[in-house]
Parts: C-alpha cells; structure tokens; sequence
C-alpha cells in the first residue's frame, strides 16, 4: 500500500525518485521558518520502504547500480528547485496529482470525499 512519504532531504528526495522513477514525486512545498527556507517533497510511496532507504542512506549502506540515473534524478530535482526560485512560487505539483484531484481522486485512485 502507497501510503505517502514526506522529506526534506533533496538527496533522500532524489534516491527515491531513483528507486520508484520520478513519477513518484507529487509535490514539492517551500516554507519559510525561523529565517531559513524549508523544502519539503511529498512522494507517492510505501513509507515504510522510504524510512528504510532513508536509514540505509544515512549509515553508508545504500546500494546504488546505476549512478547515472541517479545524478538524472538528482538534477531533476534541483532544476525544479532552481525554477521555482527563478519565478518566486512556493510549490509544485506533478501533472498526476493536478489530474488525479481534478479527477476527484488522490494519486492512488481514492475517491475525495
């Protein structure tokens, strides 16, 4: 089950657009707390899944096969960072999620009550 799984860590962000392909970013949200921005990225994945990839990121122990697509995945992320920053908005949200919510759904196909 796809429950959801929320970051701030571009790096985290970009090894699960990796492991679950870039379709699994819904939204990015950029806050401003206490003097810093807070970048969060919403991801529509198993966050139990998530939360073990996090863990094995932070102790060394993340096997990657193709860095390559990686460092893809990576730019990809920060060019949305980079945009977003360029045209001053807070957000964004992928195409699924806008047609899914359009839709009346979530991503994972429930129905908005």
């Amino acid at each position: 089950m796809k429950d959801g799984f929320q970051t701030d860590s571009v790096w985290l962000c970009a090894v699960l657009c990796y492991t679950y392909t870039f379709d699994a970013l819904l939204e990015i949200s950029i806050t401003t707390g206490e003097g810093k921005k807070i970048t969060d990225f919403f991801l529509d994945i198993p966050s139990l899944d998530a939360e073990e990839i996090d863990l094995e990121l932070k102790e060394g122990r993340l096997q990657i096969s193709d860095c390559n697509a990686l460092i893809k995945n990576y730019s990809r992320v920060t060019g949305l960072l980079k945009q977003l920053h360029r045209e001053g908005r807070q957000s964004w949200k992928s195409h699924a999620y806008q047609e899914a919510w359009c839709a009346g759904k979530f991503p994972d196909g429930r129905k908005i009550k």
